[in-house]
């Protein structure tokens, strides 16, 4: 399923992004102590960049397979009068239809690596 592949995605990505860190890191304290050029350290920074910008387009693709996912649900379901869909804290309702008795789905997905590490 694509929600799956997004999320192994984002882990990828993360640890893309935290070897990048580390890199730019280290090639910083190289060149402090004269082993390594400011080109050096200028390449790491746009390859961190490049890291962060990769880490943010998957989180994205997550988010938009998933609202796909939700909104496929609800067509083979037929259509619900009232949705609450929470992912990762951020809440959407959907508004119920006047004289039908409201319907309400709460529907909670975790980002994976949820629980911990910063952005």
């Amino acid at each position: 399923m694509q929600l799956d592949q997004n999320r192994e995605r984002i882990e990828t990505a993360r640890l893309g992004r935290e070897l990048s860190e580390q890199r730019l890191d280290a090639e910083q304290k190289r060149y402090e102590v004269g082993m390594s050029t400011n080109f050096n350290v200028i390449q790491a920074q746009r390859d961190l960049a490049v890291a962060r910008n990769n880490e943010l387009q998957v989180q994205l693709d997550y988010q938009l397979a998933l609202i796909n996912f939700v909104a496929s649900q609800k067509i083979s379901t037929g259509g619900l009068d009232a949705t609450t869909t929470t992912t990762g804290g951020a809440s959407t309702t959907g508004g119920a239809t006047a004289g039908a008795a409201p319907v309400t789905t709460t529907t909670t997905v975790a980002p994976a690596g949820a629980g911990g590490g910063g952005q």
